[in-house]
């Protein structure tokens, strides 16, 4: 496979030629029967009158055998972009007939999601569990996030999801590095989680949605497995702020209420001891 350039590169590295340094050049039996045979069929004299000038035309001859394979490589290089570049312009201007059929996606997250899940409440559970209902992955960061985490425990309490009464659960994914860590930090959580031990879930579940493993983020799911935003958080933490205010004007309303009560029947005490008051009798 040696051509004339590796020849030539190897001569030139001599900085000595016709100044006291000379090249020779060793020819092998097999070597030099195969140069003879293909320097026959590429029409050359039997005998061209040096060894040298049979070297240089044989190596010059497989750098065109090179360099036509090069080229037809090129060429079908180059015939394949045709069809590949109208392909990709067609994805590109279609890619919404591309999409994955609804009934795929959610056999495609539930099979990520996996089969286990434990519980403080209920231990070890099964995927059963998660059947028809809304789901928020909680993803854990380096850092903990405590106002998302004090917007999940408000919405999973407000939905009933305590006592398994409501369509919405919350997985619990968690950053520790350590099974005496993650047992720390779950142990105050109500919802679900997936085991310490299924770390490479966890790893797919973040490459699948794209999560940040330094920030706590969190993913909202439909009930058939279809994504409904990957940027929940925020969305969580308006709702608990909105809920927050609701429930400070509830209980404003109803101090309001119960303080009107009390005066109108402190009016009516003071109205019936100005009576007696009148007749004489205290």
């Amino acid at each position: 496979d040696m051509v004339f350039r590796d020849l030539a590169q190897g001569a030139y590295r001599m900085r000595g030629i016709a100044k006291g340094q000379t090249i020779t050049v060793l020819v092998i039996p097999e070597v030099q029967q195969l140069m003879r045979r293909q320097l026959a069929k590429a029409g050359a004299p039997a005998a061209s009158g040096t060894v040298l000038t049979d070297i240089a035309a044989w190596l010059t001859l497989n750098s065109m055998l090179t360099e036509r394979v090069q080229f037809d490589q090129l060429c079908s290089q180059n015939l394949a972009t045709l069809w590949r570049s109208n392909a990709w312009g067609q994805l590109i201007d279609g890619h919404a007939h591309f999409k994955v059929r609804p009934e795929c996606v959610q056999g495609f997250v539930q099979e990520k999601l996996g089969e286990a899940y434990q519980s403080n409440r209920l231990g070890r559970v099964s995927r059963d569990c998660l059947a028809d209902k809304a789901l928020v992955l909680y993803f854990e960061g380096k850092q903990r996030d405590e106002a998302l985490l004090r917007a999940l425990q408000q919405v999973y309490k407000q939905f009933g999801c305590e006592e398994g009464l409501g369509h919405f659960e919350v997985v619990y994914i968690t950053a520790a590095e350590s099974a005496e860590q993650f047992a720390a930090c779950f142990r105050a959580m109500p919802w679900l989680t997936l085991p310490f031990t299924h770390a490479l879930r966890r790893e797919q579940l973040r490459h699948l949605f794209e999560v940040d493993p330094d920030d706590c983020a969190a993913v909202l799911l439909h009930m058939d497995g279809t994504t409904i935003s990957r940027e929940a958080k925020p969305l969580m933490a308006l709702a608990h702020r909105l809920q927050s205010s609701i429930d400070e004007k509830r209980s404003e309303s109803s101090y309001q209420k119960d303080l009107a009560k009390l005066i109108e029947k402190e009016r009516k005490s003071l109205a019936q001891l100005e009576k007696r008051l009148q007749e004489g009798v205290v």
